[in-house]
């Protein structure tokens, strides 16, 4: 089951091999290990605090304006904020403490890998950062515009292939990251939709 699901038949470990090992320009390790500290799972609570005083503009701006469904939507993603942040990091950390993967210079050796930053060598299913940011981004996603919402899938994109690059992920560990932070912002916001439906004054 772990070599379908995980390993893709060998090709999790080739393709790491093939991103990892890649030249490229030091700009792009620079900013691969900067992007480990912007979107470091330690900042999940800071990331909450920050998302939950934009949101609450935008439903300061929604009820100057008279816009009562922009006020449900803003107060359902103000509580599936914390829900979902909360949930998704019990959830990654029960992950990894429960599968305890290898990460790349566990499984391959230092000499296979090019590390940037520092090397741990277990716990790398899931990827906590491409977690985190898909997290925020489903979070987001109802109260962005079109472009935002490309901007949100490419940053996404961006932080999991930087996970890659400073060698801490295999591509499963960031792939499946980024399912399971959509996946819970996008089903908890559902359930919520679904709470409000059956208490209309819950939201309001």
């Amino acid at each position: 089951m772990k070599d379908f699901l995980y390993d893709f038949a060998g090709h999790n470990v080739s393709l790491f091999l093939a991103i990892n090992g890649h030249h490229y320009p030091s700009v792009v390790g620079l900013l691969a290990l900067l992007a480990a500290f912007i979107f470091s799972p330690l900042l999940t609570i800071p990331y909450g605090m920050l998302l939950t005083w934009w949101l609450r503009r935008r439903r300061e701006q929604a009820r100057a304006a008279i816009r009562p469904q922009d006020v449900r939507r803003v107060n359902i993603a103000l509580t599936n904020t914390w829900l979902t942040l909360l949930v998704g990091s019990l959830l990654v950390e029960g992950l990894k403490l429960y599968f305890h993967f290898p990460r790349p210079v566990g499984a391959l050796g230092a000499s296979a890998v090019h590390v940037i930053g520092h090397a741990s060598l277990v716990g790398s299913f899931p990827s906590g950062h491409t977690t985190l940011v898909a997290m925020l981004a489903g979070i987001a996603w109802p109260m962005l515009g079109r472009f935002a919402k490309a901007g949100a899938v490419l940053l996404v994109v961006a932080v999991a292939l930087s996970r890659i690059i400073v060698g801490a992920h295999f591509p499963a560990d960031v792939i499946y990251g980024a399912v399971l932070g959509g996946f819970l912002a996008i089903g908890a916001r559902a359930e919520l939709e679904n709470f409000h439906q059956r208490v209309p004054s819950w939201s309001a």
